[in-house]
């Protein structure tokens, strides 16, 4: 028979576990797909960035030559800016995209510049 205190240890174990589980799930990293096209339907190939609320840098890279792009699984839960770039690194006016990334999300975006 198990007495009081061991059932009150049992619970609490249980309890932190649980807590535990669930703060490394919140934490999950996610990542960003996309593609990026010219207003013409051609694969555009172009640099891409994603900063934070704060302007904060968080992933940088470049779309294929068929214009894919994508981040793997890195990027912490929170919304940010996605900034599209020529090879002379002059930004493309007017295509800043906004996205929220949840924990262990992906999230697929389309842009035409």
């Amino acid at each position: 028979m198990i007495t009081n205190m061991r059932r009150k240890l049992l619970i609490s174990g249980l309890v932190l576990l649980t807590g535990a589980l669930l703060l490394a799930c919140e934490g999950a990293p996610g990542e960003v797909t996309g593609r990026v096209r010219y207003s013409s339907g051609k694969a555009a190939a172009v640099m891409i960035t994603i900063k934070n609320q704060k302007g904060k840098v968080i992933w940088q890279g470049a779309s294929d030559l068929d214009g894919t792009w994508y981040t793997r699984p890195v990027i912490p839960p929170g919304t940010y800016t996605i900034h599209y770039f020529d090879r002379n690194d002059k930004e493309f006016e007017g295509t800043q995209q906004e996205i929220t990334v949840s924990p262990g999300g992906i999230v697929s975006i389309e842009q035409t510049l």
